[in-house]
């Protein structure tokens, strides 16, 4: 309970109207492309990197547990710092590629189920061929929610990370639902749809909507797990959910916590 009462104390909305939003990926200050009013997850489109207000949370919380706080472009570059990421999007990826050991992958199974393939480019999270205690942070911005079997991927992402080593994971999430919605049952190889398929970029197959069991997922692969609901207009990030992991026993936020000091 204390811990939930300083994270709504450190998250609460203080900001100016006189406040001019700028990119955290790129460092542009002015105005952004609204370009999805349906989905302002997928909206506020930087007009200098791309990167979407999705994409700026993602990189916003990178640097909260790296410690950096000035706008990704500005970062000190350390190649002793490894990332894996499935299917990196926007406008951060090529700044996480200049300054750290950058793995951004995609899934593509005639690849990935033959072997001998370059990892650095392709993985399955459901199997990855890393070895133990390889990065020391995992980004997921919307894939959990088109990986068939998300157990066996959530205890994959939490060997391959060092120990202390972050998940920061985006999906569909509702904090407010119990359990999560499952709109399709995988049996072996067969996928039994229990509604209406559902797809992201018109073929991408959702499998699950989250609810709060994620957490508890989370914790039976072995990690430390948090929720953070929040806003942050300065850097035009409407209301979003981020869900943080550690391989450890406990999660720090005193990192995350610094990216939302003076905000007015």
């Amino acid at each position: 309970m204390a811990i939930r009462k300083f994270i709504k104390s450190v998250l609460r909305p203080m900001v100016s109207e006189n406040v001019v939003p700028s990119c955290n990926v790129c460092g542009h200050m002015g105005g952004f492309i609204d370009n999805d009013p349906v989905r302002p997850r997928e909206s506020f489109q930087c007009p200098s990197c791309r990167s979407n207000s999705r994409q700026r949370t993602m990189a916003l919380f990178v640097g909260g547990v790296l410690g950096a706080w000035q706008p990704m472009v500005s970062w000190q570059a350390d190649k002793n710092v490894r990332i894996f990421e499935s299917s990196g999007f926007g406008g951060y990826p090529r700044y996480l590629a200049e300054k750290f050991t950058y793995y951004n992958t995609k899934f593509d199974p005639d690849v990935t189920s033959k072997g001998g393939y370059d990892n650095t480019k392709y993985a399955d999270v459901q199997h990855m061929s890393y070895e133990d205690g390889t990065f020391d942070m995992v980004l997921s911005s919307d894939v959990l929610e088109h990986v068939r079997d998300y157990m066996k991927a959530l205890h994959e992402t939490r060997r391959v990370l060092k120990d202390g080593g972050v998940l920061l994971l985006q999906v569909p999430y509702d904090h407010n639902r119990p359990e999560t919605f499952f709109r399709v049952e995988v049996e072996g190889d067969k996928d039994i749809f229990l509604s209406e398929p559902y797809y992201h970029a018109e073929h991408y197959l959702v499998y699950r909507d989250y609810g709060r069991d994620l957490l508890t997922w989370l914790k039976d692969a072995g990690f430390s797990a948090g929720y953070i609901n929040f806003e942050l207009p300065r850097h035009k990030i409407p209301r979003q959910d981020m869900i943080i992991a550690a391989k450890s026993d406990y999660l720090d936020l005193s990192g995350i916590s610094r990216l939302f000091e003076g905000r007015r």
